[in-house]
Order: C-alpha cells, then structure tokens, then sequence
C-alpha cells in the first residue's frame, strides 16, 4: 500500500517557493507533522531548516563544476564532478534536539532536500543513510524492535515540483529501500484540535549510603520518574467534568482542557540501608497535544500522557547539563570545592535552581 502524505500549503509549499525565490539552490532540514490514525494521510506541518554547524552549511557541495568548452579547441576542458556532502551528526542531533521541543502528537517525521532532480538522483544513497542516522537519533532509549520509517521530501527547481518518498530501514540500502509516496498540498491548520492540562508533580526518592555520585544521583531521579510514568499511563481522563470513553471522537471546531485523574500509588519496595538525604523531583508542565476531528481520544490522551513524561525527562537533562556547567566553573575558580562529597557539591548548585 503506498504511503499517503499532506504537506501544510502555507508552511511547506509557499515556504520552499519563497527560498526559491531568495535564490537557495540547496538546503537541507526536518519535516515536523503528525503521524495519521487508521488509514488517513500523514501530515507535514513545517519545514526546519538544519542550523550551520560552526558556521559551515550542514548540505554543501565538494569539488568543481565543469568547465566550459573550448571554443577555439573545439573540445570540452576537463571536469571535475561536484559531490553532496552532509554533516550527519550534526543533523541527527538537530532532531534529537528537536523532537524533545515538540508538544504532544507532533514529531520528527523525516528529512526534506532542496536540490535540482541530478543532485537527487546522485545522492540518493547519502540521504537514506542521513535518514536512518535521523531515526537511531529519534528511536534512542526506546525499546522497540525496529525502527520507524521515514518521509523523505524532494524539492526540486527547473520544473519546480515536490515527491515525497518512505524510507524503510529493514535492511540495508537497495532499490526497495526508498519507496514513492502519494502527495497533496491542503490547508489543515484549521482542522487541528488542543487538548491540554495543567499536570503537577512531586517525586520523592530515598538516597542510600553507597549512591553519593553524581550518576547516582541522577539514575534516582530517572527511576522516580518512571514510576511517575507508569502512574500517568494508568491515569484516566475528565473532559468538562466527564469521563471520556474509549471509543469518543473529537466533536466540534473547540479545544479541550482536561483533567487526570491518578491511580493512589502503591506501596514502593525500598531497600535496607542507611538512608543520607532525600532526592525531590517536584513541578508543574502545561502539556498539550494536538489532534484532528477524526482521531479518537485514546489517540490523542495517549500522545498528552506522553507529552508530559518527555517534559519530565528533558527538564532534568537540561538542570543536569546546568549543573554540569556549573561545577566546571566552580573547579575553574575555586579548586578547594572539588574535595567536597560529589553529591554533596552537586546538590549545593542545584539548590538555587527551580525545576
């Protein structure tokens, strides 16, 4: 069955004529929409372009172009054939990045190029391989068995035309590896619902003895976390005051503010030991996601759940990448500090830091 796609017309067809028009023959990013529910049409909101990394373009070309013809000779001088280049770390990193910015139901659904039909056609291999190091990056620390196909967007110029292609990571690359994709530009925006809450939290974990490093520390706070996961997955869900049954669809042109309702947590199984100080994980997150009128609300709750998990996890890698910065500098300015206990120094930074 061939892949059915939506690109948003405003933001991605009237985007890539305006970066035609400045005079871009080359560029190279994310497409960021909405996977369908059911049979539907998967929908592309927007086009990011891939930031320059230390100020070299993440697509550029390497070698010559062919020279011109000798007209006194009569013959064609030598060439030098011109090669897409793409700093693929740096784009798998851009989605990583990316994607923990995304609310709920809204995600890294491949790459895009714009590029003349040639240089498509020749680098055909690169951008599948640039799409699967996307994918690893997207797929990190989850468990799934493989990983999720991606879209692969072509703009080209001179004639100007989109095709749009699913890329499949079975196996390696070959001739079934990037598929064509059925394409449509509409309006959709419009069609798009928010449901949202206000979700706080407050985790609190013992700190045992023999876990005073800093990894420690935060393979605690991970695990408090999960368990607040498990208790967000198994929560149920009130809209205006109702409970919303399995089988409801999204009615009417309006958003939605809902309430979760918690199961009571059961007893956790601690450990015997001699207990040092107590690690607190405790905020609020205004999760939101976004469906349309014909998505289910298990569909959509499921991608609010998730929304509000991956805010837990990204606000603790930020704080630990803080607190990373902040103890560099502390050894820097001030070398007496670093004979302090290492849990004890990194919970004296965090102290003036809100999560």
């Amino acid at each position: 069955m061939v892949r059915a796609v939506c690109g948003e017309q405003t933001y991605v067809e009237e985007y890539v004529d305006s970066v035609l028009q400045s005079g871009v023959t080359l560029q190279f990013g994310l497409a960021i929409g909405r996977l369908s529910s059911g049979s539907g049409r998967d929908v592309i909101f927007s086009l990011i372009p891939t930031p320059k990394n230390e100020g070299g373009d993440v697509a550029r070309f390497e070698g010559e172009p062919p020279r011109e013809i000798d007209k006194k000779k009569g013959i064609k001088g030598k060439s030098v054939t011109q090669t897409l280049q793409i700093d693929i770390d740096w784009v798998a990193e851009h989605a990583r990045q990316v994607s923990k910015m995304l609310v709920g139901g809204i995600r890294v659904l491949g790459c895009f190029i714009l590029a003349s039909e040639s240089v498509f056609k020749a680098s055909a291999p690169l951008l599948w391989q640039t799409s699967k190091m996307v994918a690893l990056a997207l797929d990190e620390g989850s468990s799934k068995a493989a990983l999720d196909d991606l879209l692969l967007l072509h703009f080209s110029f001179g004639p100007r035309r989109t095709l749009c292609r699913n890329c499949s990571f079975e196996s390696g690359y070959g001739s079934s590896s990037i598929r064509p994709c059925e394409w449509k530009a509409a309006k959709m925006f419009s069609n798009l619902h928010c449901i949202s809450c206000m979700y706080n939290f407050d985790c609190r974990v013992p700190i045992y003895a023999n876990e005073s490093s800093k990894q420690q520390l935060l393979d605690i706070l991970l695990s408090a976390i999960a368990v607040e996961a498990r208790l967000i997955e198994s929560a149920v869900v009130l809209s205006d005051g109702c409970l919303v049954g399995e089988d409801k669809a999204l009615i009417g042109d309006v958003d939605h503010k809902v309430d979760l309702l918690l199961p009571f947590e059961s007893s956790r199984d601690y450990k015997n030991g001699a207990v040092t100080g107590l690690a607190m994980l405790s905020g609020s997150i205004q999760a939101c996601a976004y469906g349309f009128s014909r998505d289910p609300w298990t569909r959509v709750i499921a991608d609010l759940k998730a929304d509000i998990i991956k805010s837990m996890k990204s606000r603790l890698e930020i704080l630990r990448d803080e607190i990373d910065g902040m103890l560099q500098d502390q050894k820097v300015t001030a070398g007496g500090e670093s004979s302090l206990n290492p849990l004890r120094q990194t919970m004296l930074v965090a102290e003036s830091k809100s999560f």
